[in-house]
């Protein structure tokens, strides 16, 4: 049929989601200090600190240290989001001698800075107690230049977000979660799979504005609670925890149709999308492609995760509407959670 595995660490995915690439060049802005771009979330802080103060506060809020860049991709997107003319920046970056600079942190730590790095004339200085930081001259020019440690500058965090992490999507969404509760999940992988949903919820509900349903099905749907159902997130993931294992067969289409009705009866100018988990073949493959072919007709977004090798790869490609980059694959359930990151990436796009 054409899919192709992607191996991923320990993940296996469906399509061209890739881990360590940027798949989404637009920042996601969550705050005024906080924004994700890729498989990467950063932290701006405006207090004026120490270059070594600064490195310190970005691993005691959980971050690998300040922020190095992978790509000229990344250095851009990220410029683009700290334009403040006449201002500085700490990020990563030491003089290890003879004018070597290095980074010091994450999967960069020791590699030299890069060859296109747009360093200020006249830098950097050779100088071991100077240290790297952004300057900003006006909202299209910014260069690295390199000044003292102990000048005292706001700064840039970053880290690397693991697999098993969703992704929060800050761009207003709609999204309905559909989940196989049939017998052949068994519970304790049911249990599993609730966590995947509760976690992705979560994630997702961080921005205030998106809104999120749940639906389970076996030999028939039934709606957990719908886009305008008034739940903190902490009662979210009380309710999604809570869920039946109802056991019986895998009526896919059906889920489908009363996921999608959910959106459509709820629609608003935002996108709509549905996240179909499943572990096998539906009662009905031909019935759960017409409900697909109906989501995507009505404008609804529709991904499919399958999970173990007993899946249907053509069901899972019908799901999605034919979008083989909508199609994840998790080999066993031990592997699901694994899925968090790059369904979350995929998803809020």
């Amino acid at each position: 049929m054409g899919i192709t595995w992607y191996v991923i660490g320990v993940t296996l995915l469906v399509g061209t989601v890739a881990s360590k690439a940027i798949s989404d060049p637009a920042p996601r802005l969550i705050n005024s200090t906080r924004f994700s771009l890729g498989d990467h979330e950063y932290y701006v802080e405006f207090i004026d600190s120490s270059w070594q103060a600064a490195l310190t506060a970005c691993t005691s809020l959980g971050f690998e240290g300040l922020v190095n860049f992978e790509s000229l991709e990344e250095w851009e997107a990220v410029r683009g989001l700290l334009e403040g003319p006449g201002q500085h920046f700490w990020i990563d970056g030491i003089n290890t001698g003879s004018n070597n600079w290095i980074w010091t942190s994450g999967a960069l730590r020791g590699q030299q800075l890069p060859d296109w790095a747009p360093w200020k004339p006249g830098h950097p200085v050779n100088a071991l107690t100077h240290r790297v930081a952004v300057e900003y001259f006006n909202e299209f020019v910014a260069n690295w230049t390199t000044i003292p440690d102990s000048e005292r500058h706001n700064f840039v965090c970053k880290r690397t977000l693991p697999d098993d992490v969703p992704i929060p999507c800050y761009q207003t969404n709609d999204l309905v979660i559909v989940l196989d509760s049939s017998a052949s999940i068994t519970a304790p992988n049911y249990e599993i799979a609730k966590d995947f949903v509760a976690k992705l919820a979560l994630a997702y509900r961080e921005h205030e504005d998106n809104r999120l349903g749940f639906v389970i099905y076996s030999y028939s749907a039934s709606q957990i609670f719908d886009l305008l159902n008034g739940m903190s997130p902490g009662e979210m993931n009380t309710t999604i925890r809570a869920a039946p294992y109802e056991s019986g067969n895998t009526n896919t289409a059906d889920g489908i149709n009363v996921g999608g009705n959910i959106l459509l009866r709820n629609a608003r100018d935002v996108p709509m999308n549905m996240v179909i988990l499943t572990d096998g073949q539906s009662m009905s493959p031909s019935d759960t492609k017409l409900a697909a072919e109906w989501a995507v007709s009505n404008g609804i977004r529709t991904f499919a995760v399958g999970i173990t090798s007993s899946i249907n790869e053509q069901e899972l490609e019908d799901i999605a509407g034919g979008n083989l980059d909508s199609v994840f694959l998790a080999p066993d359930f031990d592997k699901l959670l694994n899925l968090l990151r790059p369904v979350s990436l995929r998803v809020c796009k």
